[in-house]
Parts: structure tokens; sequence; C-alpha cells
């Protein structure tokens, strides 16, 4: 029965739902780069001692309350601005690092 699936051509079902894997997986990796930027602009915040508990504190309880009952991605979206806050200032941060060390290069 496996092989018969392996060796079977590919229908539009099949396809479909390839492509439907496809789009999930490009979601989940851009969901993480943000919220790799998200930790990284926090960091950079914290070290900074700027006060940025209050959007923390909006991303948590936004999570907290609708992660339990309402798991849809639209239920979300509000939360995407006050993430691009915090995932702007760790573009930022790396930005800066990265100038930083080629400077340093260019200077030795």
């Amino acid at each position: 029965m496996i092989a018969t699936q392996v060796l079977s051509p590919p229908t539009t079902q099949n396809i479909i739902a390839a492509a439907h894997r496809l789009k999930r997986m490009a979601a989940l990796i851009a969901a993480l780069v943000l919220l790799a930027m998200v930790a990284v602009g926090s960091r950079r915040a914290y070290r900074d001692h700027v006060a940025f508990w209050p959007v923390l504190a909006i991303v948590i309880y936004l999570n907290l309350v609708y992660a339990g009952t309402l798991a849809m991605a639209r239920y979300s979206m509000p939360l995407y601005p006050t993430l691009m806050v915090l995932a702007a200032a760790g573009v930022g941060s790396v930005a800066s690092r990265l100038t930083r060390r080629n400077s340093n290069l260019e200077q030795a």
C-alpha cells in the first residue's frame, strides 16, 4: 500500500495539501523571525533602561486571554503593531552591531 502511494502520480488534492503545508511553514518561519527580533528588541530596551514593560504587558495579556479561549489568527492581529515596535528595536540593534563590526574591520 505504501509503495503504491509513493509511485502514484500527484493528484490535485495532494498538490493543494502540499501548497497549504508550504504556506503554514512560511507563516511559522515569519513568526519565529518576528519573535526573535522582539526578543532582541526587548533585551536592548532593558539594557538601555527604556520602560518597555507596558508594551510587553499588552502582548502577554492578550496572549493569555486569547490563547486559551480563541486560538484563531484573526484575534492575534491587534498584537502585530505592538510586536512590530519591539521587533523594530531588535532590527535596529542588529543593524547597529553589524555596522559597528564592519567599521572595526575596515579600521584594522
